[in-house]
């Protein structure tokens, strides 16, 4: 009898330890998925702030920029400078982001100069680019940026011209790869005349461009 018991009681005690196991319900299931779901944003491809938003687009880490753009010049510097003038400043570019809103590249700009009666000139020049979009981890419409550029130019005169610019200006995507940028550019150059001493000028320049954007 005592051997039939303990049986029995050890039967019901099996019973209660299966039951109480925690089995693949759907409770579990729901718990499995929403810890997989808080854990998803360790994994490669979806956000951080080195790679920005899963999926793809215009400002993304390794999407190349590919643009350029014209620029109209109002002078303001050395007594030499003070007369009527035009100037305009074509400037193709081309970078990448080597993070979200972050890209480096080279531009290469081409100057037409006129300064009173006198001849007009030709400039070509190059340098590095740095451009930061702002918001740009994420797809937007509109990207406001910050650019600073160091460009030398000279001409077949031997008329040097050295040039750091600091841009704000906003990009306006009419496409999720292609844009239009209208931007204030604050230049301060270096000119080195043949035979003269180096002269300071500042320049306020409006500028308007297009830029396209290659990415995955």
């Amino acid at each position: 009898m005592k051997r039939t018991s303990f049986s029995f009681i050890f039967f019901l005690v099996s019973i209660c330890l299966i039951a109480s196991e925690p089995c693949f319900t759907e409770d579990n299931l729901r718990s499995t998925e929403s810890s997989t779901l808080n854990t998803n944003f360790l994994k490669p491809g979806n956000y951080s702030l080195l790679q920005g938003e899963s999926g793809s687009f215009a400002t993304n880490r390794g999407s190349l920029m590919i643009g350029g753009g014209l620029s109209f010049q109002f002078r303001k510097g050395v007594d030499n400078f003070r007369g009527k003038s035009l100037s305009l400043d074509f400037d193709p570019k081309i970078m990448i982001f080597v993070a979200p809103s972050f890209a480096i590249g080279g531009t290469v700009i081409a100057s037409y100069y006129k300064y009173e009666d006198n001849n007009p000139s030709t400039m070509w020049g190059v340098g590095p680019t740095l451009s930061y979009f702002i918001a740009g981890h994420s797809k937007k419409t509109v990207y406001p940026f910050l650019e600073l550029s160091f460009i030398v130019t000279g001409n077949e005169d031997g008329y040097i011209v050295t040039y750091s610019q600091f841009e704000f200006g906003g990009l306006f995507m009419l496409t999720d790869a292609v844009g239009l940028t209208a931007s204030l550019k604050y230049r301060l150059e270096i000119h080195y005349p043949e035979g003269s001493q180096a002269q300071h000028v500042n320049n306020v320049i409006f500028g308007v461009g297009i830029r396209s954007f290659i990415f995955r």
